[in-house]
């Protein structure tokens, strides 16, 4: 494939000590949303049928200013990298993670940092960068982080839409003061 899409978690305990690093992973998780999105922009016709993330079917327009968004700034959870606790295997029509964890200190609820992004690098035949999205435990108990995803912002007119792009398995428990680090890879390779 020419374009791929990887991932990676890293899990630190509360001292920014890395506890547990996992490898690069090869994501087979772009759902249906992410192609119907940029069939959208790259034909300028509009597109139907496309779940948002509350499981609303719309029809994306090709006019508005914000597209393929994945920043967020600390404590969204409508776009950006999230996590789940879910652990239903991932389909081609998923339109959601399973069960979002929720920004906050609260029992279940993680605090979410602001997006970050590495710049684009060509190493050989490949181009790539990295997204990623700090997450902190402050709720007192363990949670387990079983999905991780992509949630992409779309304008429509001057509506502004949320669409799953890409979800996968993987994560781990994250103990009370530790941090989870979610990583995401977009490459293209000649």
């Amino acid at each position: 494939m020419n374009i791929g899409l990887y991932s990676r978690i890293t899990i630190s305990d509360a001292q920014g000590r890395t506890a547990r690093r996992g490898r690069w992973r090869k994501s087979r998780s772009f759902v249906k949303q992410f192609t119907q999105l940029l069939l959208c922009r790259m034909s300028g016709v509009s597109v139907a049928e496309v779940r948002d993330t509350g499981n609303t079917s719309r029809t994306v327009l090709t006019s508005g200013s914000n597209h393929f968004l994945i920043n967020a700034s600390a404590g969204m959870v409508i776009r950006g990298i999230v996590a789940g606790t879910g652990s239903t295997a991932v389909t081609i029509s998923d339109y959601a993670l399973d069960t979002l964890i929720t920004h906050g200190v609260g029992a279940g609820q993680l605090e979410y940092a602001a997006s970050s992004f590495g710049s684009n690098t060509v190493a050989g035949s490949t181009s790539s960068f990295t997204a990623s999205r700090v997450l902190t435990n402050s709720s007192g108990a363990s949670i387990t982080v079983n999905e991780i995803g992509i949630y992409m912002e779309f304008v429509d007119l001057t509506t502004q839409r949320y669409f799953c792009i890409a979800r996968d398995l993987g994560g781990g428990a994250v103990a009370h003061g530790e941090t989870i680090t979610i990583e995401y890879k977009i490459s293209v390779t000649v």
